[in-house]
Order: C-alpha cells, then sequence, then structure tokens
C-alpha cells in the first residue's frame, strides 16, 4: 500500500500561550459533547430505516460535527475526529461522504502503523457497507476485524450473531429476493483510491498543516471565521 506522510508532531508547539497538547484536551470535550448529542438521537431512532429516524435532527448534529472539523485548531484533532465524521454522514444518509471520511481513515492509520485508528475506520465501513446493503463488502470488514482486532482473536465469527444475519441477507439478496444496493461502495483493497475530505491534505502535508493551523488560532483569537481571516491577509 502507497505510504502518506504523516504531519509533524506538534505537541510542543506554543499557540498564544498553550501548547498544542493543551489545546487538544480542550477540543477532545467539545468532540465528545457532539459524540453524545449524536448518540442520544440514534438512541432514539433505533434503526437506520425506522419510523422513529428523524435525519432532520442528524443533519443538525452533522452541520455541527462540519464545523468543528473547519475550525478546531489541532491537526491531531481533525484527525482522531475522522470516524465521527464518518459516522455522522451515514447517519445523515449521505454515505458517499461518509465513505470518504472511513477510507481516508484506514488509509492514513495504515500508512502510519496507527491500528486504533484503523480499527475505527474499519468500524464506520462496516457500518457504511451494512446500512446500505453492501453484505459482501459488511463480511469482508467483519473478516478484516477479526483478524486485526485482538480482542476478537479468540471469538468465533460462526457465533456472531450480527454477521450471521448479514450473511442470512446476503443469501437472500444472491437469490433476488433483496434488492441489490443503490449504493457501490469500495472494496477494503481500494480505500486509499477513494476520493478524500478536504481535510486529508492538510493532515498529510507539514507545510498547508502549519499554515491551516496557524490561520484556525488567529481566527479562534479574533472571534471571528476563517474565512474573514483570509479577506484580512489577502488584503495586505
Amino acid at each position: 500500500m502507497k505510504k502518506v506522510q504523516k504531519t509533524e508532531d506538534l505537541q510542543n508547539v506554543w499557540i498564544f500561550g498553550r501548547t498544542s497538547k493543551e489545546v487538544l484536551d480542550d477540543v477532545k470535550n467539545e468532540a465528545q459533547i457532539l459524540r453524545n448529542e449524536s448518540n442520544e438521537i440514534f438512541r432514539q431512532a433505533g434503526d437506520y430505516k425506522g419510523e422513529n429516524y428523524d435525519i432532520d435532527s442528524f443533519k443538525a448534529v452533522l452541520n455541527k460535527f462540519r464545523k468543528y472539523e473547519e475550525n478546531v485548531p489541532s491537526m491531531e484533532a481533525v484527525y482522531f475526529f475522522y470516524g465521527d465524521m464518518a459516522h455522522a454522514y451515514l447517519n445523515a444518509k449521505q454515505y458517499e461522504w461518509a465513505t470518504r471520511y472511513a477510507c481516508a481513515l484506514m488509509f492514513m492509520a495504515s500508512s502510519w502503523d496507527d491500528k486504533e485508528g484503523y480499527l475505527t475506520g474499519l468500524t464506520a465501513y462496516i457500518n457504511i457497507a451494512m446500512a446500505t446493503d453492501n453484505f459482501q463488502l459488511t463480511i469482508k470488514g467483519f473478516v478484516e476485524m477479526f483478524e486485526k482486532d485482538d480482542t476478537k482473536k479468540n471469538g468465533s465469527m460462526k457465533k456472531n450473531g450480527v454477521l450471521k444475519e448479514v450473511r442470512k441477507r446476503l443469501e437472500r439478496q444472491e437469490n433476488g429476493e433483496i434488492p441489490q444496493p443503490e449504493f457501490v461502495m469500495p472494496d477494503l483493497e481500494m480505500a486509499g483510491e477513494y476520493p478524500k475530505p478536504y481535510s486529508y491534505f492538510y493532515l498529510t502535508n507539514r507545510v498547508r498543516a502549519a499554515e491551516e493551523i496557524a490561520l484556525r488560532e488567529v481566527a479562534l483569537a479574533m472571534g471571528v471565521r476563517k474565512d474573514a481571516v483570509k479577506k484580512m491577509l489577502e488584503s495586505f
């Protein structure tokens, strides 16, 4: 698999009197608030295709997630947030963008030997595949999960209830009882070739990352939008 460059470790960089680690700690709290809000809505919805599924609520939360990703003053936080972004888009039934984040996370994490990050992206990939009736890819995702996740190596795939149900649905799909998926996902081996979210290009380029962090921090300090800072800089 082709490797991508990781942005340098910014833990000891000072930003407006704080290290980036302190900034990261602050934004993690904000991220958790968004996760909790999304999880509560999903708990009430119960199922992607159930009668209680309120897509407008998920779209509202997605907008908060997008704003967070665009403005959070830490590239590390953006990277850690990719799994959340994938699920936020999935819950809003924007499957292409959900897949972009899941695939990008798996690709970056694999390149950087970040096993936990890879499994987070893989979990999102499996959930997207299951929600979009891509049952063959769901099974492939489960196989990959059992191979990569140490906590599951002693378990049996044959005893996994969810996987059993997916296999049944795949059989029904192959028999024509369930329609073929409308949204076609990439195979796991092609995850690195799938279109990327815009923030991917900051995460894999040191110069762009440093410029983007500086821009976000100035916007945060001035209490204005990032676009306003860009216009101000362009006017000089």
